[in-house]
């Protein structure tokens, strides 16, 4: 056995290659992203739309005002209601 000392030279390793099963056409990531947030405030807002056939009550009953709800859902599909919704919840509950 030889011992590697400070002065042995390292061989290094070959430059990676590309393999063989390489898919230029994969599609942009961001897209594909943006296009699941898109669908999914869209299942959201089609959720507050089917909350608008309770009673006024049970509405109530779950921290929402039909007017709140009206809203939320006419905000931009870019913009997310959740915080909003909070946001008037918390609001209402200071001002009664």
């Amino acid at each position: 056995m030889t011992a590697i000392g400070l002065n042995t030279p390292v061989q290094m390793p070959a430059v990676a290659q590309v393999p063989e099963f390489y898919m230029p056409s994969m599609p942009p990531l961001r897209l594909l992203a943006s296009a699941g947030r898109l669908y999914r405030a869209w299942q959201y807002r089609n959720k507050l739309v089917s909350m608008l056939r309770y009673d006024d009550n049970v509405l109530e009953d779950i921290g929402y005002t039909r007017a709140e709800l009206k809203m939320a859902i006419e905000l931009p599909l870019s913009q997310d209601p959740r915080p909003m919704l909070k946001q008037w919840r918390a609001l209402r509950r200071v001002t009664g």
